[in-house]
Parts: C-alpha cells; structure tokens; sequence
C-alpha cells in the first residue's frame, strides 16, 4: 500500500522540517519564476517524465529539483540519478535496477517506498513482511502453449516489486531471472499436458510471498504425422503370405493404427484396412516380384510417410506350360522352314522353347531350348517332315506338344552318278550282255541309257529306261564303245561311264561234206567200196556210200569233226576233217582190206572188236 508521505524515516521527528522544506521551495520557485529564472530543466522534461511514470513518488515527493539536481533550486550540478538518467538516454526503466545514491537500494525500491533514489539517505525502512498473492486463475484447459493468466492479483505492506510465474512449487529467489515489474498476462509451456502454475509476488526488500497455484490441461491440435521407423521384409517367399519381420512407428502423441498396401500412394486414414497394432503378415493375390508400402496414423486423422520393402515370392511350380498354337506351311522348297505360328501360355511365365522332329518329350535341360519362339526351323533333308513343338517354364516343367507337317520339295540341281558299267571284253553276238549299270542321285534315279556316242543324251530323247538295260545290241561286228547315262526327275542327266567290246559275229552257216572210200588190193586199186557206212564221230549224221564208193552229207554245221568209215570189206578207216561254214568238204578215205571178224583193225579178233562196234553204232566214237 502506498504511503501518503515519506514514512519509516523518523516520521515524526522530520514532518515539521519536511513541510517547511515544501514551502521554501515553493518560495524559491516563485522568487526565480519571478526573476525570469529557467526552471525548465529541473520542472520541464524530466520531472514531468517523472510523474508521468511514478505518478505516487511525484505526488508524494512534489516538485522537488533535487531529484534531479544537487542545488535545491535546480541548473548546475546533477545528482548521481540525474546523471544516469541522462546517461540511459532520458530512460528511467532503464536505471530502475541501478542502486544511484549507493545506499543497498535499487532506484525502482527506493522509488517503490516514496524515498529519494539520488539521496543515500533516504531509504526504506526495514521491510519483513512478504508480499500475499491474492488471486490467480488460468483457464481449466487450452489449445495453445501460452496459456493466458486471467487473474493475478498480489499485496505488500509496502508495495509489490515483482511477480513471477513458474512451474515448480520452489519458491523462487527474488533475484533470481523471470520477475516483471507487474503481472504477467499470460505463460508459455514448453510441451502441451497437464500442468500446473504457481504465482508468486516480491517486495523492494526482497521478500516472497507464498504462491497461489492454478492447473490447465494443454492440448495443441494435431498437425505432425506419425513416422515410420523401421518396415522390414524378407527378400524372398515361397507362399503368398509374407512374414512382416519388422514394422515399427512413433508419434508426438501415439499411434493409433497401422496399414501395409501394394501402392505408395497415401491411404486416407478412414480407409479400411487400418489395424491398431502393426500387422504380422502380408498376403499377396499373386507371386512375383512385390513391393510393400508400410504406413501409421494417430488419432487426429494424421498419416505418416511410407517406409517400403521388397520381396520376390516364388511359389512351386508344378504346372506345365501350353502350347497353343503351332503351325507350318503345307510345303517348302527350302531346308529352312518358316515357323508361321509358336505361341505358348503359363501360369507363371514360359522360359524355354524348342522344335524338334520327333514326338518325345524333351528334357528341361536338353540343348536347343530358346528363350523365345523360333522364327525357322531347318531341316537335314528334304520329304515329308512333322515337327513338334514344345515349352518349358522356370520350374522345369516341359509341356504337351503341338505338331504340324510339311513336305519339302528342293530345286533339284545335282545331276545322277553312274557308279558302274561293264560289259564283257568281247562278243561272238551282236547282243552284248551289260555285266554291271549301276547309279546314284540325291534325289532318286527315274531314267537309265546306254548310248554308242559320248554325246550327252537330253533328258527327253527316246531311248530312256526305268531300270538299267541288261544288254545292247549292235547293228554290227567289230571294236565297239558303250556309254552309260543315268538321269533324275528334274531332267539332270549324269556324265558318262565308259566299256568297250570286240564283237566277233560266228558263221554257224550248215556245209556238206563229200567224197569216196576206196580200197587197193592184188593189184587192184581205188576200187569203190560199196555200203560203207560213213559218220562223224560224236555226231548223229552218218551216210552210205553208193555203188561207186561215193557218200554226201549235208547240212552239216561248220567245226572239226573226225569223219569214219566203216564196213565189212575194209579195214575201219578215219580222219580229222575242218569243215568252214557254208563250204563243201572234199573227204576221199582209202581202207585197207581187214583181217574178217578185225572191227578194230588191231590184226586181232577178240572182244575189242565187239567193243569197237558197240561204241561205233552208239555214237561214242
């Protein structure tokens, strides 16, 4: 509470002088004001500063220079105050700390308790008695971290100096920092929740009251999304449902639920799905490689960021591909065939695919495979051919085959090759057997010649035969050359193989043989011998001879013969005879007149004899 006058100094003993000290500077004002004397220094500015911002000093102080100045009466040396006032730029707030006339009291306490602060002294008494907090009430809960102070009322028996706010039950000291000059409005917290304030007030002596508390419960809207701190899966799968190995998240005021999705765009904290604690597990609707997007939210609707994770999920595979479509064209002129359709479906993707010419499986590692359909497939020969076709998937599996047919036809330009031709080194007949006529052709023989000229025949000249001649006949004898020729479908005919021939023509043509048997004897000589049986041994043509001894035979083939005669009147009788074709043979055979019963003409009758007619009749000799 203010005081009416300067109390606690002696105010009994001093309010006689006080009083007369008033009216003399009330005289003295009067007597300069009427002299022209320049008050304005020491009654202008500063004093009206003064009262403007200590309105209960001034009034208790009055007009007073010597606040200022150390003359009474104003102008001249100033006061320990007067200077640092000047020195703080005219600022009394600024020097309200500062104790000016030395005496242990600032100027703000000394000023406080209606004492001079430039005079050592003039002080204020002894002060024990600590201010009261009469009143302090916050609101019971805000939204905001200052938080305003709506009542804060305090009392001191000599007046409060300072108020302070704190968060701790502690009374603070009075020196030390936060205490203002009147009370706060308002309080700032570090962290929104539950709090308490307590309020305290301090006089100029330094006393502090007992505090006042009041509580408020701070909560700050939400606008901090929660984080992520760690999403973990493992980098492969064999099922559809993935172990979540780590999903954490924090957040300023909790975590209210947890999401995982396939796509890291941000769900909507209302969208289904949300759980209240992290999930254990992810299950895909199919395998491959996966992408997981983990996310939190709190409770006031706030989404974190996505942590992601990766994982390839690979289920087994025991379903084998299919081929679904295969095709060819119907016929080709080349070993390389064109593939005009290979198509193939899997469950989880074809790897391989494969082409061959027959209907066997092939094994998962077998060579050939390709990672995409072929476009040709080349064959070894040409024919009627069927392909298959085959796929296979990462797992090994090899599928059912599709197959197509084609006949491929090849431009024929490779002419036959006659591997062999022989004929006999001579002939007694103008038909020559051909002994070998053999050949070769890519493709296939169709036509076989044998030719007196080695002039390639054309493919369409007469004369061509499906199978090899067994013969060639010459229109005549003598040193003959055959050639062989062999040609295919196409019209390409071979070169040539060569044989040669003598041929040497025989003339079977029938002569006859002639002539007469004859005997000399006693004197008598070339006497006719008459039945005598003429024959050519081996042969079954014999004759008689006439009367006259004379025979013929005729239409006898030409060769060497041995010509007999035979007859009782004579000795037998022979010769070797050549008859040439178509000639007539002279043959005169003269006997000798046997020893009767002597067939043999060994001058002896025995069985030899007997022997020698048997074997004479029966054509053995």
């Amino acid at each position: 509470m203010q005081r009416r006058s300067l109390t606690n100094k002696n105010q009994d003993s001093h309010k006689a002088g006080i009083i007369d000290k008033t009216g003399i500077v009330i005289l003295l004002i009067v007597i300069l004001a009427a002299g022209g004397y320049d008050l304005g220094h020491a009654t202008g500015t500063m004093w009206s500063n003064f009262r403007t911002t200590y309105p209960a000093a001034a009034t208790a102080l009055a007009s007073d220079c010597r606040i200022c100045h150390v003359s009474p009466s104003g102008g001249g040396t100033r006061t320990s105050y007067g200077n640092a006032y000047r020195t703080a730029n005219h600022s009394f707030s600024a020097i309200e700390p500062l104790d000016s006339d030395g005496d242990g009291y600032t100027n703000l306490a000394e000023i406080t308790a209606l004492t001079w602060p430039q005079d050592a002294t003039s002080h204020p008494t002894s002060d024990t008695t600590a201010p009261t907090v009469t009143a302090f009430a916050i609101p019971a809960s805000a939204t905001s971290l200052t938080v305003a102070i709506s009542t804060f009322t305090a009392t001191d028996t000599v007046g409060v100096t300072g108020y302070l706010v704190t968060e701790t039950a502690t009374a603070p000291a009075a020196g030390a920092t936060g205490w203002a000059a009147s009370a706060p409005a308002n309080y700032t917290f570090a962290s929104e929740g539950a709090k308490t304030l307590y309020a305290w007030a301090k006089d100029a002596a330094g006393n502090v009251s007992a505090a006042l508390s009041a509580a408020v419960t701070v909560t700050l809207p939400d606008t901090t999304a929660p984080n992520v701190t760690a999403f973990a899966l493992p980098a492969t799968a064999t099922s559809l449902a993935v172990t979540i190995t780590t999903f954490t998240a924090t957040d300023n005021k909790g975590v209210t639920g947890y999401l995982v999705t396939e796509t890291a765009s941000a769900p909507a904290a209302g969208a289904t799905g949300w759980t209240a604690s992290a999930p254990a597990t992810y299950t895909f609707a199919t395998e491959g490689a996966k992408t997981l997007y983990a996310w939190a939210k709190d409770a006031a609707g706030n989404v974190s960021a996505a942590l992601s994770a990766a994982v390839t999920v690979t289920l087994p595979d025991t379903t084998a591909p299919t081929v679904t479509a295969f095709a060819l064209p119907a016929t080709a002129t080349s070993l390389t065939v064109t593939i005009t359709a290979f198509t193939a479906t899997d469950n989880k993707g074809v790897t391989g695919y494969l082409v061959t010419e027959t209907a066997s499986a092939p094994l998962a590692s077998a060579t050939g495979w390709g990672t995409s359909a072929p476009a040709t497939y080349t064959f070894v020969t040409e024919g009627a051919k069927t392909l298959y076709a085959w796929a296979k998937d990462a797992a090994g599996n090899v599928s059912s085959a599709l197959s197509a047919a084609v006949t491929v036809t090849l431009p024929d330009t490779t002419a036959p090759t006659v591997t062999a031709f022989a004929i006999p080194a001579t002939a007694t007949s103008l038909t020559v057997t051909i002994t070998t006529f053999t050949a070769l052709d890519n493709k296939g023989i169709t036509g076989y010649l044998v030719t007196e000229t080695a002039t390639a025949p054309t493919a369409g000249v007469a004369g061509w035969t499906a199978s090899a001649p067994a013969n060639y006949t010459f229109a005549t004898e003598g040193a003959k050359t055959l050639y062989a020729w062999a040609k295919d479908a196409a019209g390409n005919v071979s070169s040539a193989l060569s044989a040669a021939v003598t041929v040497t023509l025989i003339n079977n043509t029938p002569g006859t043989i002639q002539g007469s048997v004859s005997i000399s004897f006693a004197g008598h000589s070339n006497l006719g011998v008459a039945n005598a049986t003429i024959s050519l041994k081996g042969t079954n043509f014999t004759a008689a001879t006439d009367a006259d001894g004379k025979f013929i035979l005729t239409s006898i083939p030409p060769g060497n013969y041995q010509i007999v005669a035979f007859s009782p009147e004579i000795a037998p009788t022979q010769q070797q005879i050549t008859l040439a074709a178509g000639a007539t043979l002279q043959v005169n055979l003269s006997a000798t007149a046997p020893l009767r019963g002597d067939a043999n003409g060994d001058n002896r009758l025995d069985i030899g004899d007997v022997i020698y007619l048997l074997q004479l009749f029966s054509g053995v000799r």
